[in-house]
């Protein structure tokens, strides 16, 4: 009975499972080398079709309209891009489908292709030169920059910019939704996609960065590096202010700025001797590369320290790797000239071409100078014949208690340079007078008092060389910024130099203007020849000390004379 009921069962069995393997067999044998039922390429039928068939078949897509759309904004725009199709690998993407390499993955794909179809992407290529053009012409045409906020100062009051959000087009997005488009033969049309780009501040986040900003209101930056100052005052610092610290972007400007400045490669020393004056020095420096990330920090930590605190300035020293150079100062030369010892500088702004002229001229015929142990410079010996013989030309001079146009106006600029430079250095000035009234030029960068008149042959400027070694004079200008500097090279004996802040006293305002017929000008005319400037009496203290000892204490006095403008009126009848 068991074996009776064992053989109808298995029976229908086999038979079944003859059946499908047959049918499967066949189903393998009608496809060989052709593509399975449900397959689509593009929307395109390819079932049963030969890799070449279907190559053949696909070949005839047209490449879809593409028509992109906005509704906010509004905007439409049709695209217009090279499109090439590759057919031969779009047919051989399809031909693997059921043909993996595992029975029951095969299998798989095989049903669903079967059962739910299977579209598959043609596979194109797209000029990308073109499409990053289509994408950008879009993007400027839908795109609204965001206002970036911000806070500045306005007239002495802190002025906080909100901000306000942008639109951006997302051309990723859309780069893909057009790629899809055209490897699926789509024209529907592209909604762009578009995002917010959020910049403003919020009402809080505005009064927070208002009351920081008010923190550092009259407060100043000032960052150092060996003889070059880099000075920032609230309109520079405050702008750097975020609601809870420092826009890092806007600093790291600042200090690429800095670096970008103070970076340089070693320098060998090199020193030159002709007719017994130095015709080239170049003084031996290290070479400097600013520690950009410690800076960074620096400042940001000194301009919060300002936010928070009552300190009134905050001084940084650049951080700095340094490198010798491979030839020192002192192994070119036997005169005790190792280092610079001292630095004095002005400015200038302003001047006319011909002042600019002769200060530059004046500063040339000095530099190169040699000062022996012992020895005291004469500026105007040194300087010699002031003309136009010796190439001078006319500018603004004060004379006979006048200001008149005479040969070499200006070098007075550089005898107040040499001055400073010598005060910096310690040096004994020997002889120094103050100009008759106070000069615009030598208060652009110091109080009144730390100038230095020179009027050959009465009056002159002495300086005494009181070190062990010689000092040798070099002078440059920066023709765009119009500043002069001296800066004088010799032997460190270790002596300080300090120089007050100068005392300004019994300030008295300039007389009224002085208008004179002038018969050489016409009626109507109005010449101004002498310029108005208030009188004062100024004083510093220098102090030169080495190890204790003092070697130098003395105060200069300026007494500067109130000083009137004065006009030619022409009578002159045209």
């Amino acid at each position: 009975m068991w074996l009776e009921n064992h053989q109808r069962i298995t029976g229908p069995l086999l038979l079944t499972l003859i059946l499908t393997l047959s049918a499967v067999t066949l189903y393998h044998l009608m496809f060989l080398g052709r593509i399975y039922p449900g397959i689509k390429i593009s929307n395109i039928n390819v079932s049963g079709l030969t890799s070449q068939e279907a190559s053949d078949k696909i070949a005839q897509i047209k490449p879809p309209s593409l028509l992109l759309k906005s509704e906010n904004p509004k905007f439409e725009t049709t695209l217009s891009l090279e499109i090439v199709y590759n057919t031969q690998e779009s047919a051989q993407q399809a031909l693997k489908i059921g043909r993996a390499s595992g029975v029951i993955q095969a299998t798989l794909e095989k049903w669903t292709a079967l059962t739910k179809s299977v579209n598959l992407p043609a596979t194109v290529s797209v000029d990308q030169k073109t499409l990053e053009q289509e994408l950008t012409r879009v993007a400027d045409q839908l795109s609204v920059p965001a206002i970036e906020p911000g806070v500045l100062v306005y007239k002495g009051e802190i002025v906080v910019n909100q901000g306000k959000d942008g639109i951006e087009v997302d051309k990723e997005a859309l780069q893909k939704q057009i790629t899809e488009r055209v490897a699926y033969n789509k024209s529907d049309p592209i909604t762009i996609p578009l995002k917010q780009t959020s910049s403003h501040l919020e009402n809080m986040e505005v009064e927070l960065i208002h009351d920081r900003a008010k923190n550092i209101l009259g407060k100043k930056l000032e960052i150092n590096f060996e003889y070059q100052n880099f000075h920032y005052d609230d309109s520079d610092t405050i702008p750097l202010l975020s609601p809870n610290g420092i826009r890092t972007e806007k600093l790291k400007v600042i200090v690429d700025d800095i670096k970008k400045t103070l970076d340089r490669a070693p320098i060998d020393a090199r020193l030159v001797f002709e007719s017994g004056k130095v015709r080239e020095f170049t003084p031996a420096k290290d070479g400097i590369d600013i520690e950009s990330d410690q800076l960074l920090l620096e400042i940001h930590a000194a301009i919060e320290n300002l936010v928070v605190s009552e300190d009134k300035t905050a001084k940084i020293e650049v951080p700095a790797k340094r490198t010798k150079p491979d030839v020192s100062t002192s192994e070119v030369n036997n005169l005790g000239i190792t280092e610079l010892i001292g630095r004095g500088s002005s400015k200038f702004v302003g001047s006319t071409p011909s002042r600019v002229h002769n200060v530059t001229l004046a500063a040339s015929r000095l530099n190169g100078i040699l000062i022996k142990p012992g020895d005291t410079l004469s500026f105007n010996n040194a300087l010699g014949d002031v003309s136009v013989y010796t190439g001078y030309q006319q500018a603004y001079v004060i004379r006979d208690g006048r200001t008149i146009l005479g040969d070499g106006g200006g070098v007075c600029q550089v005898s107040t340079t040499l001055f400073r430079a010598a005060l910096n250095t310690g040096l004994p000035i020997i002889e120094r007078k103050a100009h008759s009234y106070r000069v615009g030029y030598y208060e652009q960068d110091s109080k009144p008092g730390i100038d230095a008149t020179v009027y050959s042959p009465s009056t002159d400027l002495k300086i005494k060389n009181d070190t062990p070694g010689h000092i040798l004079i070099q002078t440059s200008i920066n023709p765009k910024k119009q500043t002069l500097v001296f800066e004088l090279y010799g032997t460190n004996d270790s002596r300080v130099s300090q120089v007050s802040t100068p005392r300004v006293w019994d300030t008295v305002s300039s007389p009224p203007p002085l208008y004179q017929d002038d018969p050489t000008l016409p009626i109507g005319t109005l010449k101004q020849v002498d310029f108005a400037s208030s009188g004062a009496k100024a004083a510093f203290d220098y102090k030169v000390t080495r190890n204790g000892e003092i070697l130098q204490q003395r105060t200069f006095y300026s007494n500067y004379r109130p000083w009137q403008a004065i006009y030619l009126r022409g009578i002159t009848p045209q």
